[in-house]
Formats: C-alpha cells, sequence, structure tokens
C-alpha cells in the first residue's frame, strides 16, 4: 500500500480506494489492530490534513460508519504527532514527519467539530422515538468522541489552553453521566488534561479552572428548560473538587438556592435537591478531616511530652520515638493546609462570626427546612437528608446548632405525624434520632410530651406477627403407625406457628424497625423519666417474643439495653417478671406482667436471661 504511492496527497482516488477499504474490513475483530497499525503510519508519513479531512467528512455525514471514522481519526493524529506503535515501526524509518504547526492546525479543527456537534451539546432531547439500539449507538459515539477528544489534547500539549475553557464543561457534563462506559472516557480525558497541565489530582485541576466552569452554570442554571444537565456539572464539580475552592462553590450554591422557588414541582427538582445534599456532604467530609488531624497533632503532642520525660529520666529514646518530631512536622502541616475557611473570622464590625463552611451550611440548612413542604415526597426526602447532614457539621458549633434545631422542629414533627408518605417518616424518624445525639437534653420535654406518645401508639407488633399460645403435643393413648405419627405432628406444628402478617420488604415492617432504632437513641441520649420507660416497655416488651422476625427481635433486644443503661434496676425486675424467671428476694416479687404464671413466659425467658447476663456483667 506504501509502495503504490497511496499516501501522496495527489492521489486522491487511491485514497478513496483506502478508505472503502479500511471500512469495509474494520468491522472484523482479527484486522482491527493490522488496520489501526496501517492508519497510524499513514498519520505519521502522509499529508494529515487531507487525510483527517476526509474521514472526518464521513463522521459528519448523516450515514453510517460515524465509528469508524472516528477510530480512524484518533489514530490519524497519533500517528501525525510521532506516537506510532512498536509494529508500524520499521515502516516509518524513512519518512518525514508533518510540520508542527500543521498538526495542532488539524488537531484544534477536528476538536472543534467535535465540540460543535449535535451529539455534544447540553440541550433538551428530541421527543423522537428511539429504540435501545440507537442509544446504545449514541453511548458509543459519546465514548469514541471523548476518547478522540484525549487524543487531541494529547496533540496539542502546551498550546491545549486555548481551548480548555470551551471544551471542560462539555467534558464535566460527561463524567456525570450514568452510563459507565461515558463517565470512564470522560474521567480518561480530565486525567490526561491533568497530565498536560501537571495538576497532581482532578481536585487540584478543577480548583483551577472553577472559576469559569461555575460562571457557565450560573448562567445556565437561569435557562434549566434549555440546558438541563447543569446540574450534573455542578454534582462532578462539587464531588472532585478541593476544600480550597469553597467561597466559588458557595457562590454556585447560592444561584443553586435562587432557582428552587421556580422549580417546585417539576423535574428539575430533584436534580436541584441533590446538588444542595453532595455539597453539605461534602461539607461533612471536609469536617471529618480536619477533627481527624487535630487528633493526630493531639497524640504526636503526647508522645512530645513522653520523649521529654524519657529524656530527662533516663537520657536516651526508644527508636521507635526518634522520628516523631518528623512526624509531628508533617501532621501541623497538614492540618495548617486542612484548615482554609474553618477558623473564625472577623466582619465589618469586627465582631467574630463563624467560619465559612459552617455558614454556608447554615444557609444551606435552613433554606432546606423552609421547603420541607415541597409537595412531592421523594423532594421531601432529599431535603430531610440534607438537613441531617447540616446538622451533624454544625454540632461542634453550639450556638448555630441550637437555634437551627429550634427551626427545624415543628416541620419536622408535622412531617413525622401528618406526612402521608412512609418513606418521609421514616428519613423524619432518622433525623429525631440525629438531633438527640447532638443536642441532648435540648429537646428532651418536647419529645417527651409531643413524639415519644406518637412513637408508641405506632408501635404494633400484633401487625407484624400473629403470635400464638404454645401447646402441648396431644397425648398418644394408643399405638399409631408412623405415617400417623407424622401427620399429628405436622399438624401440630402447623397450629401453633406463628402467622406472619407483614414481610420484611414492606413499607410497614420497615417503619416498625426504625421506630425500635429511634426509641433505642432517644433512652440513651435523653435519659428519660421512670413513667416514660415504663411506657416504652409496655408497648415494646411484644417485640422480644421467640416468634418475632429476627431483625425485630434483634432491635427489641437492643432497645431494652438501652433501657436497662438508664435505670437497671427497675430492669432487673421487669426482665425477671417477663420471663418468669424465680427471682431470689421475695420482697422484691413483682407481677408487672403476671408472666410468672402465664406460658407466654417460655417465648421471653431466652431473650430475658442474655439481658440479664448483660445487666450482671
Amino acid at each position: 500500500v506504501l509502495k503504490a504511492d497511496l499516501l501522496s496527497s495527489s492521489s486522491s482516488s487511491s485514497m478513496g480506494a483506502f478508505r472503502d477499504l479500511q471500512f469495509r474490513h474494520i468491522d472484523k475483530r482479527a484486522m482491527l489492530q493490522t488496520i489501526l497499525d496501517i492508519v497510524n503510519v499513514l498519520g505519521y508519513l502522509g499529508n494529515v490534513d487531507a487525510l483527517v479531512n476526509a474521514f472526518m467528512e464521513r463522521f459528519l455525514a448523516s450515514g453510517g460508519r460515524k465509528v469508524q471514522a472516528l477510530i480512524i481519526v484518533t489514530d490519524l493524529l497519533w500517528g501525525a504527532k510521532g506516537h506510532v506503535s512498536v509494529r508500524a515501526k520499521n515502516l516509518c524509518s524513512s519518512g518525514k514527519l508533518n510540520p508542527e504547526p500543521l498538526v495542532i492546525d488539524t488537531a484544534e479543527e477536528v476538536l472543534h467539530s467535535l465540540l460543535e456537534s449535535p451529539l455534544f451539546q447540553d440541550t433538551v432531547p428530541t421527543e423522537e422515538e428511539r429504540t435501545i439500539r440507537d442509544i446504545r449507538h449514541e453511548k458509543l459515539l459519546h465514548s469514541l468522541m471523548l476518547y478522540c477528544m484525549r487524543g487531541c489534547f494529547r496533540v496539542l500539549g502546551k498550546y491545549a489552553h486555548r481551548d480548555l475553557i470551551r471544551a471542560l464543561y462539555p467534558v464535566l457534563n460527561k463524567l456525570g453521566s450514568t452510563t459507565p462506559l461515558v463517565s470512564e472516557a470522560a474521567f480518561a480525558t480530565i486525567m490526561s488534561l491533568c497530565k498536560e497541565f501537571n495538576s497532581p489530582n482532578i481536585g487540584f485541576f478543577l480548583r483551577q479552572n472553577s472559576d469559569y466552569i461555575v460562571n457557565t452554570a450560573c448562567l445556565n442554571l437561569r435557562y434549566l428548560d434549555l440546558y438541563p444537565n447543569t446540574t450534573r456539572v455542578l454534582h462532578v464539580l462539587i464531588d472532585h473538587v478541593a476544600k480550597e475552592a469553597l467561597p466559588v462553590i458557595h457562590d454556585c450554591v447560592k444561584e443553586v438556592m435562587g432557582c428552587l422557588p421556580d422549580h417546585q414541582n417539576d423535574v428539575h427538582t430533584l436534580p436541584l435537591l441533590q446538588v444542595l445534599h453532595l455539597y453539605n456532604t461534602k461539607l461533612l467530609n471536609w469536617h471529618t478531616e480536619i477533627r481527624m488531624l487535630e487528633e493526630e497533632i493531639e497524640c504526636i503532642k503526647d508522645l512530645e511530652v513522653l520523649k521529654k520525660k524519657l529524656m530527662d529520666g533516663h537520657g536516651f529514646l526508644p527508636e521507635e520515638l526518634v522520628n516523631y518530631k518528623t512526624l509531628f512536622h508533617y501532621f501541623s502541616h497538614e492540618a495548617e493546609e486542612s484548615k482554609f475557611g474553618t477558623e473564625d473570622e472577623l466582619d465589618e464590625n469586627g465582631e467574630t462570626v463563624p467560619p465559612l463552611y459552617i455558614r454556608s451550611c447554615k444557609f444551606v440548612t435552613e433554606k432546606c427546612i423552609q421547603n420541607l413542604g415541597n409537595p412531592r415526597p421523594k423532594a421531601r426526602v432529599t431535603l430531610l437528608q440534607t438537613v441531617c447532614t447540616g446538622l451533624h457539621v454544625l454540632h461542634t458549633h453550639e450556638q448555630e446548632l441550637l437555634p437551627l434545631v429550634h427551626k427545624t422542629w415543628w416541620h419536622l414533627e408535622k412531617r413525622l405525624l401528618r406526612d402521608s408518605d412512609h418513606t418521609v417518616k421514616l428519613e423524619a424518624l432518622r433525623v429525631f434520632g440525629k438531633i438527640a445525639k447532638l443536642s441532648g437534653s435540648f429537646i428532651k420535654q418536647r419529645v417527651t410530651n409531643d413524639v415519644l406518645p406518637y412513637l408508641l401508639s405506632s408501635l404494633k407488633p400484633e401487625k407484624v406477627v400473629k403470635l400464638s399460645n404454645a401447646r402441648k403435643l396431644p397425648q398418644i393413648t394408643k399405638p399409631v403407625s408412623f405415617d400417623e405419627l407424622r401427620r399429628i405432628t405436622i399438624k401440630h406444628a402447623r397450629e401453633t406457628k406463628p402467622e406472619v402478617l407483614l414481610q420484611p420488604s414492606s413499607i410497614e415492617y420497615k417503619v416498625q424497625l426504625r421506630l425500635l432504632k429511634t426509641l433505642a437513641t432517644l433512652t440513651t441520649y435523653l435519659k428519660f423519666h421512670d413513667r416514660q420507660l415504663y411506657q416504652i416497655i409496655e408497648a415494646s416488651y411484644k417485640f422480644i417474643h421467640r416468634d418475632m422476625p429476627h431483625d425485630l427481635q434483634r432491635h427489641g433486644l437492643y432497645l431494652f439495653r438501652a433501657l436497662a443503661g438508664v435505670n437497671p434496676d427497675l430492669m432487673w425486675i421487669v426482665l425477671h417478671s417477663l420471663g418468669g424467671i424465680k427471682i431470689p428476694i421475695r420482697t422484691l416479687r413483682s407481677n408487672l406482667f403476671n408472666a410468672s404464671s402465664s406460658p407466654e413466659s417460655a417465648a421471653y425467658k431466652r431473650t430475658c436471661s442474655e439481658c440479664l447476663y448483660g445487666l450482671k456483667s
């Protein structure tokens, strides 16, 4: 092929013949690598401008073979840059490289053509009916276009900054795709850009270029109907950006909050709320990293004190403590770098204000509290998750946390008591447990008066399992056959077997499980009085019955252990009475459940014994 002067720019007929040959055989897996080697050599030796233009015309045309044309263009560019495969190097010994400016201009033209392609535009999808095959073909084209863009950036090298502003936003859009093929191709393209711009990771690279990404995203947020994938770009940006870009991201989150009133109940509501939830989650991760580093520094300081005492007492140091000074300086340096935006600041009047991430988290959480009445159940669940995460971030700043808990209470109580969707109630119960952990006795009176009666009335073990009284096997007075004995045994087992009314996958079952978890958390952190403890015991003791499903019985046991942690003397008497276990001291005999003479006591005896063993230890 090379000897036939196929590569000459004047031999258009020969080039067309090769193009047809290429398209005939590129679908054959056995010949693919050989053909790509030939294309690599063509890019190295031939007129790259003419060759690339010919195949880009085929890609941009309305006909088929777009995939093959895109693969060939990518390998032509690689060959023109000088990246030739090992198998093809012996064919390039006497050739001449294309001039550098020609290769750069060709790569820029290909990049612009890809960005202007309708397949790469962030616009509203058409309402035409498409088959699964069409969708799969489109996703394959997206991944190959990203692969081709990666090749263009590698060819451009130091000149890639001229097209970075235009190309980065669409690549981030594809990085947030739910199709793994497309998102992995976009990730490889971003990593290639990081390498070209000497960035150590994606977070550092996005921080350097976050200003114009955020500007484009904020502008598109005002026209979400025309640019529906804007929230996907924000999701990717928040997920990967470093904490040093917090001021820029904070401005972008303000724009998202400004869009919420215009999209209370449409297709854009949930994506916008998911961006806010991710933002609060990211703030929580940064907050956790800072606290862990501070704990590491405290440990190193303690070791420094130990080292000083050893030096004063013995005049030498053990080998394992020699390098702690270097370790201390390392953690101190990491902590100083991680404290960006986390220290108290001074406002215009000279008064101390919380750090930026606390103010930002409080702003987002307050807005989410105000929108908890959203008509869509999924939106209410996402809002509750965002509020829960925000309260967790604020737990180290009590002056900011407690007023926010006060604002949250009315909306949260309304969701728990009046919401018609069980999924929302489940999330509200989880938020109640989190607030009890964070604020403690601040909400004890409100929980006792308003929430606890509802929680206890919602515990309905009779709706989970229809408990049956244990019956003895009928006495056999005459000889029977083996089959008759088997029939009697099966009938007895069927009559005494409990009837399960709710399956573990049902939402009512999950509500009962969540109620037990929430009651255990509230009991542990709020330390109820004996009156409330009696009420909880009376409403929940049936969940430790042996016929209950394993999950419910296990969480019922956790609740009883929490109750024992508050008042162990009371629980010691209750467990003996419930399990029908003989109390050694007769004066402490209690008939709270009148279970000592009931056959039902055997159903609780094992669980009560486990609880008593825990109390003893």
